[in-house]
Formats: structure tokens, C-alpha cells, sequence
């Protein structure tokens, strides 16, 4: 039987589901500090650290690019609960390396190892939380949900950055141990949705299965390069996010290389994350009075806005983390846009493929930022990756204002009207 909640947004189901997606944020959010903290502070190279988070990074996109036809395939519940279980696998065996770090080669070895494995497990996470969430929640509520999540997501965020500092500080293996704990938690706390029927087997192609898996993937694809909409996004998401990944290691490394305390560390982190708590609230308050044009040159011009200003703070670890306000406060307010037009676009039987399709391309060039932050910061300091990241949030944002699809794509609330319309144009008469 179906279980119903009058507000599916306080549902145990969806409750059950942001708590495992905090516990598992949480965990995430605590590896880059960890492991930035470990190589940093046993071999004091930067660009060490950097290639293990863009190894992680790229190893999530890799998993990516198939994890969406895996959700569709076999439920989008088992996919997430693998997901954190793994997940727990891989930072015991960072945890492994690191109580080995007399030996360098073993240390780096293991380290690098666990960031694949965590890296490979979380690249299902983003599919499956989107479809778990879509059969939970009405799609007219998407946003709020998407909201509501978000701003949760920060607060695990925003508290796991500054908790590994501090415990970095007592012994730079405790966080790992928390990690373990809190992924295991959220494999648990994984809700197995009752309101949709379990996907029928898909039926395979003439080459076999592997030739149908192939031929669900490249569909995802297909889905997302058909839609001017979720090309768009994709575009810009996939050219701006080279610069998220870029921007917050290249201050994190500048300030551990500065030689600031690990709880000091913790709080730059946080800092991010306070302020896309408050940027999600007034996400879910105010979201239907913006269009998606608007919440992306907000969310565009603050990103370009606040590498600016972080160019004149390198000297203040205090007004580097003022200047995220500036940064990050309308970031949810687009996400959640995004993540609400792509429940609208997609259907109930692709949509782990083309929330997969879409965040794959939106991630591509995530590992070349990982990669280049430690690369730059060794070379030439902190300066030169702020400019590239300011120059790409220029070119996206002129490419945002002078993208027709754009433009042209609808607000919120008017996306929510026409669904609900199509609901009642389609319910049985009454007898």
C-alpha cells in the first residue's frame, strides 16, 4: 500500500532520506580538509593533496557517467545505500594509509586508493538522491524539497569542515573514524519508497546486455542534448564548476601553506556552507518570484564578484571569509532551479539517467580544478587561480546573457502551474 503524507516534505520517508544525505554530506564534507591536512602537513606539497581530490573528483564523474542507468536499473534506494556503505569502505582505507604514514609510498598509496573507491561509491549519490527525492516528493513541491535538502546539506557542511579541524588538531586520523561512522549512518537511514512500482527489467538489446546498458546510457545523453534547457545548464554548470573546484582548494591551500591552525581551516570551510544556509532559505521563501535567467546572473555575478575580492583578503583568513556572503548567497537559489526544471524535464523512467547525464557534464572539468589549485598555488601562489576563476565566471556569465534558452526558460511557478493543470486535464471524471 502507498503511504501518503498530507506534506510530503515532513513525511518519514523524506525526512529518512535528508538525514541520510546529511549524514552523508557530512562525511564528504570532512574528506577534503582530512586529506588535505594528512598530505599537507607529512610531505608539505600542495600539489600531492590536490591530485588526491582531483583523483576523487574524477573518479566520481567516471562513475557518473553510467550511474544514472544503474539507478533506473535497480532501484534508486539499493543504488544510494551501496553508495554510503562503499563510501565507509573507502575512508577505512585512507584510515589504513594514514596509521601507516611512517612509509610515504604506502601512505600515498592508500590514500589514493580509498579517494578512488570513496570517489568511484559517491558518483552514484547525486542520481539517486535526485530520484529518491523525485518519488517522494510532488513534483510542484520539487523546489522547496530541493530547498530544504540544500540548506540541510549546508548545515552538515558547515558543521563537518570546522568538527575535522578541531579534530585534525587532536590526531589527524579522527576524522576518518567520524567519516566511517556517518557513512555507514547514512546507508542506514536510506527510506525504500513505496509510492512508485520497481522498474521492470529493461528488455536487451541484439547485442545483449551489455550492448542495452550501453545503449540506456548514451539515451541519457541524448535526453539532455535534446533539450535546449538542460543543454544550457550543462554548459554553463560544466565551465563554471572548473572554477568551484579551483577557487575554495586554492584558499584552503594558501592558508595551510600560510601555516593557520586546522580549526581555523575548518571555519574558511564552513564558511561556504553558513552561507548557503541562508541563501537556501531564501531559496525556498522567495525562489517563484525569480526566473531561472535572474537566480543564474545572481548566483554568476556573486561567484565573479567574490574572486575579486578574495584577490585583495589572501593577507586575512577573517575577510577571505567574509567575502563568501558576497560568494555563495544566491548559489541555492539557482541549484534549486536547476534541479527543479530538470524534475519537470525528465520522465519517471529516465530520470536517474539524465540527472546523471546532466551533473556528468556539469562535473567534467572538476578534477583539471582539484588538480590545477595545488599545481598554481606551488608554482606561483594563490593569485593566478583566482584570476583564471574570475575570467571563467566573467565568460559564463556572458554566455548566460546572451543564451536564448535562457531567456526563454520559464519561472518556477509557472512550470508548477501547467503540471498541475495536465494532472487535472488527465484525472479520471468523477462517477
Amino acid at each position: 500500500m502507498n503511504r501518503r503524507h498530507p506534506d510530503p516534505l515532513k513525511s518519514l520517508d523524506f525526512r529518512r532520506l535528508v538525514g541520510a544525505r546529511v549524514s552523508n554530506e557530512f562525511s564528504q564534507s570532512m574528506m577534503g580538509l582530512s586529506i588535505t591536512v594528512l598530505l599537507v602537513a607529512w610531505t608539505g606539497e600542495a600539489t600531492l593533496a590536490g591530485v588526491c581530490l582531483g583523483v576523487y573528483t574524477a573518479c566520481l564523474i567516471l562513475c557518473q557517467v553510467v550511474s544514472g542507468t544503474i539507478v533506473d536499473r535497480v532501484r534508486a534506494d539499493r543504488a544510494l545505500r551501496w553508495s554510503a556503505a562503499t563510501q565507509a569502505v573507502g575512508w577505512g582505507v585512507v584510515l589504513i594509509g594514514a596509521l601507516g604514514h611512517e612509509n610515504r609510498a604506502f601512505c600515498t598509496g592508500m590514500i589514493i586508493l580509498g579517494a578512488i573507491i570513496g570517489g568511484t561509491a559517491s558518483g552514484l549519490d547525486g542520481p539517486a538522491e535526485f530520484a529518491l527525492t523525485r518519488q517522494l516528493v510532488p513534483k510542484e513541491d520539487f523546489q522547496k524539497a530541493s530547498a530544504v535538502a540544500q540548506g540541510r546539506e549546508s548545515v552538515a557542511t558547515t558543521s563537518g569542515d570546522p568538527i575535522a579541524g578541531v579534530l585534525s588538531s587532536i590526531t589527524t586520523t579522527l576524522p576518518l573514524i567520524i567519516q566511517i561512522v556517518f557513512s555507514t549512518l547514512a546507508a542506514l537511514l536510506v527510506p525504500t519508497p513505496t509510492r512508485r512500482t520497481p522498474p521492470e527489467s529493461p528488455s536487451e538489446s541484439p547485442g545483449g546486455a551489455f550492448a542495452s546498458f550501453v545503449e540506456d546510457v548514451k539515451e541519457g545523453y541524448r535526453f539532455v542534448f535534446r533539450d535546449s534547457g538542460l543543454r544550457a545548464l550543462a554548459l554553463i554548470a560544466g565551465i563554471s564548476n572548473f572554477a568551484m573546484a579551483l577557487l575554495p582548494l586554492t584558499l584552503l591551500m594558501h592558508f595551510t601553506a600560510a601555516g593557520e591552525a586546522p580549526w581555523k581551516l575548518g571555519i574558511l570551510s564552513a564558511m561556504m556552507g553558513l552561507v548557503m544556509i541562508a541563501g537556501a532559505w531564501f531559496a525556498g521563501k522567495f525562489a517563484d518570484r525569480f526566473s531561472f535567467f535572474l537566480a543564474g546572473i545572481l548566483a554568476l555575478g556573486g561567484e565573479l564578484i567574490g574572486a575579486l575580492l578574495f584577490m585583495g583578503t589572501l593577507h586575512s583568513l577573517v575577510l577571505t571569509c567574509l567575502v563568501f556572503v558576497v560568494e555563495c548567497f544566491f548559489l541555492p537559489l539557482f541549484n534549486s532551479g536547476f534541479g527543479a526544471y530538470m524534475a519537470f524535464a525528465c520522465t519517471d523512467e529516465n530520470e536517474g539517467r539524465v540527472s546523471a547525464a546532466t551533473g556528468a557534464l556539469g562535473m567534467v572539468l572538476m578534477p583539471l580544478g582539484s588538480i590545477a589549485s595545488g599545481l598554481l598555488l606551488d608554482r606561483f601562489g594563490a593569485l593566478p587561480g583566482l584570476w583564471i576563476c574570475a575570467i571563467i565566471f566573467a565568460v559564463c556569465l556572458c554566455l548566460m546573457v546572451g543564451s536564448t534558452s535562457f531567456r526563454r526558460m520559464p519561472r518556477y511557478a509557472e512550470m508548477a502551474a501547467q503540471e498541475k493543470e495536465g494532472q487535472e486535464e488527465n484525472a479520471p471524471d468523477a462517477v
